[in-house]
């Protein structure tokens, strides 16, 4: 979910200010109706501009969305997979439950208000721009997911707050199977990383993130799976 504007690098679909082409103002769509802007605005919209009016009106909650569904069909993928093989589809409603609460409770906020809404707000260069979103997703979201989901996961198993092993936790924090385990997770978001900062439009962007985090959640799931 990462997006930069065409001006400051900042993202543009995150923001309640509707863009040039959206405002009505901007755009001149409150002209008469006989004009050229009002013949434009009574043309159906496309998916794309669809897609960001509602990023545009409703940051957070459209990211969370986006993200939540995104987890849970990442999970589903998981389970159906030993269908493959002529195996059962193995549905588990709790690890589909901590996924999305993770994408839309936890990383969600974290990518909009710190890693966007500060972060990209330095006016870094692309490069830059690139080696900060490894070392966020990495170390910060890397971090997040893992005390995140150890302390759902016990939750969800029927574990009471104070029953909570916090502790253990945070000390997964600073093994190397932390560390290998987030490193890896570059070789999927790496390339999304690299297409957002150089290539994709603004719009399309969360979509590349999302995807990227869709294939890293069947991962992620698998793991959580077998463990």
């Amino acid at each position: 979910i990462i997006s930069a504007s065409k001006e400051k690098n900042l993202p543009a679909a995150f923001f309640s200010e509707p863009n040039d082409e959206m405002s009505p103002t901007r755009s001149g769509l409150s002209k008469k109706p006989g004009s050229r802007a009002a013949e434009t605005r009574a043309k159906p919209s496309t998916l794309g501009s669809t897609y960001l009016a509602v990023f545009a009106a409703n940051p957070f909650t459209a990211n969370a969305v986006q993200a939540a569904v995104i987890n849970a069909i990442g999970v589903l993928t998981c389970q159906a997979m030993p269908l493959l093989s002529g195996g059962e589809f193995q549905f588990d409603w709790k690890p589909i439950a901590i996924f999305m609460s993770i994408g839309a409770f936890v990383i969600t906020p974290l990518v909009l208000t710190v890693l966007i809404g500060r972060i990209f707000r330095l006016g870094l260069t692309k490069l830059q721009t690139l080696l900060v979103c490894t070392l966020f997703g990495t170390f910060v979201i890397g971090g997040a997911f893992e005390v995140s989901f150890g302390v759902l996961n016990e939750v969800f198993s029927g574990k009471g707050i104070a029953d909570i092993q916090l502790s253990t936790i945070l000390a997964g924090l600073f093994t190397s199977k932390f560390l290998w385990g987030n490193l890896e997770s570059r070789i999927v978001f790496l390339p999304a990383d690299v297409l957002n900062t150089y290539f994709v439009p603004p719009v399309y962007q969360p979509l590349v993130s999302n995807i990227a985090g869709y294939i890293w959640t069947v991962v992620l799931a698998a793991r959580a799976s077998s463990s």
